[in-house]
């Protein structure tokens, strides 16, 4: 028996991922997405019950990077493939609440897979290599638009955001010691905050980002400890946030 020809079929409802890119997307990020949007609307759809349905690819394309996705059940008798069009636009609702919930402090309520979803949505924003991805079921409005501003207040892996769940404090902490129990520290000009060593890499915890952890990277002769408070004179990149200067706040 032939196999059907999804893409001819012009009624099926669509969703597409797509990146306005600065650079080629790595093939091992894009194979990262594909594989988790897989696994992620498996949950998706066992949490419903909806059994015998699959999320399958049905075009992609260069230029800007994208990739269209739709949801199917079993072939019937004739050959032909059922498409489900409520079920696209629920699992495009799905994603979309997922992600309101990692830009606020409710990211825990988020399940750790569907971390690791929003993660390889976000992973070409956050890395530089796009400037922007959009997920909307064609035709009509996105669900989701990450730029390269929100990707930085999105976390970078499971294991980073077990970690923010393990250091959340209503306060940002500066030593052993609160910003509440120090109020001069409202008064200085720039960014600061905790510098943290989560497995051998630098994280910084910047005040007013409501605890999220920033890759850091440091310039030459610059020098922290761990799980100390700095004021920093400091840039981004991409997701990544470069300290130039880094000076030691408290004892």
């Amino acid at each position: 028996m032939a196999v059907p020809d999804l893409v001819a079929d012009r009624e099926r409802p669509t969703l597409q991922i797509k990146y306005d890119t600065s650079t080629p997307i790595g093939a091992a990020q894009f194979g990262a997405l594909v594989h988790e949007l897989g696994k992620g609307f498996d949950r998706f759809a066992r949490a419903r019950r909806q059994r015998g349905l699959r999320l399958v690819v049905v075009g992609a394309g260069l230029g800007s990077h994208w990739i269209d996705l739709a949801v199917i059940g079993v072939t019937t008798v004739a050959g032909a493939v059922i498409t489900y069009r409520k079920e696209i636009y629920d699992f495009a609702d799905f994603l979309g609440k997922v992600v309101d919930m990692a830009k606020t402090l409710r990211r825990a309520e988020a399940k750790p897979a569907d971390r690791k979803l929003i993660d390889a949505i976000n992973a070409p924003v956050a890395s530089g290599q796009a400037t922007q991805v959009n997920v909307m079921v064609l035709g009509g409005s996105p669900t989701i638009t990450i730029n390269q501003q929100t990707a930085q207040v999105l976390w970078v892996s499971e294991d980073q955001a077990d970690l923010e769940e393990e250091l959340a404090e209503p306060t940002l902490a500066i030593g052993k010691r609160h910003v509440d129990e120090a109020p001069a520290l409202r008064k200085l000009e720039g960014h600061f905050g905790t510098i943290l060593d989560v497995k051998g890499a630098w994280y910084v915890r910047l005040e007013g980002q409501e605890g999220v952890l920033n890759p850091v990277s440091l310039a030459h002769g610059v020098t922290v400890e761990d799980d100390r408070a700095y004021l920093f004179d400091g840039h981004w990149e991409g997701r990544r946030y470069v300290i130039r200067k880094a000076e030691r706040i408290g004892s």
